[in-house]
C-alpha cells in the first residue's frame, strides 16, 4: 500500500514538474520526463554556503535552466545540510566540446 502511495506522489511531483515546462512538453509521458530531464549526469559540490548541482551538457537543458532559475533565484535552504542553498548550473556547450575532445583525445 505504501509503495502505491510513494509511486502516485512521484508520478503527481513529475507531472506538476512538466507543468512547469515548456509547451512542447506537456505531452510527454513520466517515464521520457524523467529520461530526458531529471536523470541526467551532474557534478555535486559543496561549498560553506551551498550545494552546486552542475548538469553535464545536453541538447535540451535550456527547457531545464527557466525551472532551476526559479530555485536558485528562492535561495532554498536545504535542513538537513546545514542550511546549505541548493544551486543548479549547466555545463556550456563549449565547456562539453572541451571535455570531450579531452577525453578522446
Amino acid at each position: 500500500m505504501l509503495v502505491g502511495w510513494i509511486k502516485a506522489l512521484a508520478f503527481n511531483i513529475i507531472n506538476d514538474f512538466k507543468e512547469s515546462l515548456d509547451k512542447k512538453y506537456h505531452r510527454m509521458t513520466a517515464g521520457t520526463i524523467v529520461r530526458k530531464f531529471l536523470d541526467r549526469p551532474a557534478t555535486i559540490k559543496t561549498t560553506v554556503d551551498e550545494i552546486v548541482v552542475k548538469f553535464d551538457y545536453f541538447r535540451e537543458c535550456n527547457a531545464l535552466k527557466e525551472y532551476c532559475d526559479k530555485i536558485n533565484k528562492s535561495n532554498l535552504e536545504i535542513s538537513w545540510f546545514k542550511d546549505k542553498v541548493l544551486k543548479f548550473e549547466f555545463e556550456s556547450e563549449e565547456e562539453f566540446k572541451k571535455r570531450k575532445s579531452f577525453l578522446s583525445a
